[in-house]
């Protein structure tokens, strides 16, 4: 979602309408693209916020790179009909280079839902600084 290249598929501006309209804020779970990530946008009249949590991949295959693909700086990435506002992107933690996965924690608090991520290595130690908390609602 906030990865620059969704921008180039057909179906990304329905998908772009649809988020923009939402009336509360999102979690998106997502993958494959040889990092592990997290970033937010915000902005707009109504302050939601859309959140993206990448864990990609546990083992990576022999000859390929991790990617070092920050999240875009803007969502959407370019003009997209009916869609009034641009939202800014930014990222949450550093990019995870290595074989990992997320450990990912949803608690309702209220009307809100709390957000907790552990990056780990796939040998089964924490990765430091890799951790994220937030409440969306």
């Amino acid at each position: 979602m906030i990865d620059a290249g969704i921008a180039d598929f057909s179906d990304f501006d329905p998908l772009a309408r649809a988020l923009d309209r939402a009336p509360h804020d999102l979690l998106i779970l997502s993958g494959d693209i040889h990092c592990g990530r997290i970033a937010a946008a915000t902005g707009g009249a109504s302050g939601r916020k859309i959140v993206e949590i990448v864990a990609s991949p546990i083992s990576l295959i022999p000859g390929t790179n991790f990617c070092d693909w920050p999240a875009f700086g803007a969502f959407p990435p370019r003009a997209v009909s009916r869609v009034s506002r641009t939202l800014k992107v930014e990222p949450l933690m550093p990019l995870v280079k290595e074989d990992h996965v997320a450990m990912i924690e949803l608690c309702r608090v209220g009307a809100s839902l709390r957000v907790d991520v552990a990056y780990w290595r796939s040998n089964g130690a924490p990765l430091a600084g890799r951790t994220w908390s937030g409440a969306l609602s």
